[in-house]
């Protein structure tokens, strides 16, 4: 019984010997160069697969900040399940250049073989296949998606041929997708809405696209209607994304404008959602979709989601901190949690979910996410 014992006890570690047999060289270099991602509590000098940074500067010397979305891998890193599931951004070594191993406890040597083992050949940081966007054809833009009719060429959320003018039909498509005759922004591009197009499959006569200057654009005036877009300040020192010229990224209802739906960004020239400031009183406001009883509400964890319009609710009072909403540039801070800002946190890209931050955290050089504007 002794001996069935032992050998019961026996078999899983031999198991687990002959695993580690089939390891081959390179599989154990690159698993000893893996360094656990980790957030610490400093705004700048991170180090190796330490976050949350927001730009290169932010990093030691040799290392790059890679920007991520959740779910995303870091190279060279390995991430917790949370860490993987949050949109933390981390240090890494610059892509080509030299890695530098971290210290660990010293590893004991392979058994020797009579051929030398040559040294593996470096693994580049994979490099994310660039989305190709239609070009040529009339610009894909987004009415609504809630009791909409009669819709033009290109013209969105459509649900059925009804939903579209004469001679048009609906274009059903999923994300990525293009539709005949049309051109697409990004966040278009990303999307989920249908789009009416010529029937027949007959495309629209291209329309060649606008070429956006690398140059900086100037502050609209305040728009003189009562509805107007929420834009994200941005002055030339700025560089978001390492990008000398503005995207003009705009505030917008993400997926449809109804209750327990967050907020993100999106490119100004695809046709975003429209606010109202519903006042009450100085420097205090709703914020409000235009046309629509929706209002954005302050929900715990620092969430911002859409919610009935109830001027009752001081969680959907809203102030301009330090300054005014008739400024040309302003920050939204909840009025029960003044100096926490309203923004997306680090560099803006398309689609990123609109929270609340500490003020001083969105300001910081690098970010400058705290600002925005009627535009």
């Amino acid at each position: 019984m002794r001996l069935l014992l032992k050998a019961f006890v026996a078999m899983p570690l031999l198991a687990l010997a002959l695993a580690s047999e089939k390891e081959t060289p390179v599989q154990k270099v690159r698993r000893h160069l893996q360094v656990a991602a980790r957030i610490v509590n400093k705004t700048r000098n991170f180090g190796r697969c330490e976050g949350d940074c927001s730009t290169n500067a932010d990093c030691q010397t040799g290392l790059v900040c890679f920007q991520r979305n959740a779910g995303d891998s870091v190279p060279g890193c390995t991430l917790s399940s949370s860490l993987r599931n949050s949109r933390a951004d981390f240090c890494i070594a610059r892509p080509g250049g030299p890695v530098a191993t971290p210290v660990r406890a010293p590893l004991r040597a392979p058994t020797p073989v009579a051929t030398p083992v040559r040294a593996p050949t470096p693994v580049a940081a994979p490099v994310r296949a660039p989305v190709q966007v239609p070009t040529g054809g009339t610009r894909a833009t987004y009415v609504g998606n809630n009791n909409v009719s009669n819709l033009g060429a290109c013209q969105g959320d459509c649900d059925s041929d009804a939903d579209c003018a004469p001679g048009l039909r609906c274009h059903q498509r999923n994300r990525g997708q293009g539709a005949p005759g049309c051109s697409f922004t990004q966040s278009m591009l990303d999307s989920d809405y249908d789009f009416c197009v010529a029937s027949g499959g007959s495309p629209t006569p291209p329309v060649p696209p606008p070429v956006r200057a690398p140059v900086s654009s100037p502050v609209r005036p305040t728009p003189s209607g009562s509805s107007f877009l929420l834009k994200m300040h941005w002055e030339p020192h700025y560089f978001w994304q390492d990008e000398p010229f503005e995207r003009r990224w705009c505030l917008e209802c993400t997926g449809s404008c109804r209750p327990g739906k967050e907020i993100s960004i999106t490119e100004c020239e695809g046709s975003p959602d429209r606010w109202e400031f519903v006042s009450h009183g100085p420097n205090e406001v709703q914020i409000k979709v235009a046309n629509l009883n929706i209002c954005i509400e302050e929900f715990p964890g620092n969430d911002l989601e859409l919610a009935e319009c109830d001027s009752n609710n001081q969680n959907q009072r809203f102030v301009a901190f330090g300054g005014s909403f008739n400024d040309l540039k302003f920050e939204v801070s909840p009025k029960l949690r003044q100096g926490w800002c309203m923004t997306q946190r680090h560099h803006p890209r398309a689609n990123e979910s609109v929270n609340l931050e500490p003020c001083v955290s969105a300001r910081r050089d690098g970010s400058n996410t705290s600002y925005w504007n009627k535009y």
